[in-house]
């Protein structure tokens, strides 16, 4: 079962995949665009063996070891926000399998409005209908939880 403190947690944690979706992005921007920046070159080289026949072999690195370093630094912090971001993805994924494995469906439809759909306590009495009150959906939920 999920935590009552997961599930209040979910549209945070949504935001918080979000933010780290653009961080990512943004990281793997940069490292592209350093990346852009080897220096390319061709120099004249010869076989090892005779006849030593002379062809041109084309070259590519980076232009100083703090650009390396750099380029070490941003994907070692892309491989934790990815972590983070997959370890988020699997929370959220075990709140939808809570939320959907919940027999009741007068329960699940208010874990629903206001866990996924964030509404507040008088939204999700509004949207229930049938006589619902803020208190009485927020009291159902809080027992439900314990």
């Amino acid at each position: 079962m999920v935590s009552k403190e997961i599930l209040i947690q979910y549209t945070d944690l949504q935001q918080e995949i979000k933010y780290l979706s653009k961080k990512i992005d943004d990281l793997k921007n940069e490292r592209i665009k350093h990346e852009a920046k080897k220096k390319h070159d061709m120099v004249r080289a010869s076989s090892k063996e005779y006849p030593y026949v002379e062809h041109n072999v084309y070259i590519e690195g980076l232009t100083s070891t703090s650009e390396m370093f750099l380029n070490s630094k941003i994907n070692t912090e892309i491989r934790k926000l990815e972590s983070r971001y997959e370890n988020l993805l699997h929370v959220t994924n075990d709140v939808l399998d809570f939320i959907e494995s919940i027999d009741d469906s007068h329960m699940r439809m208010i874990i629903t409005y206001r866990i996924i759909e964030n509404y507040s306590w008088g939204q999700v009495a509004d949207a229930m209908g049938g006589g619902n009150t803020e208190d009485s959906v927020k009291k159902a939920f809080y027992r439900f939880m314990s």
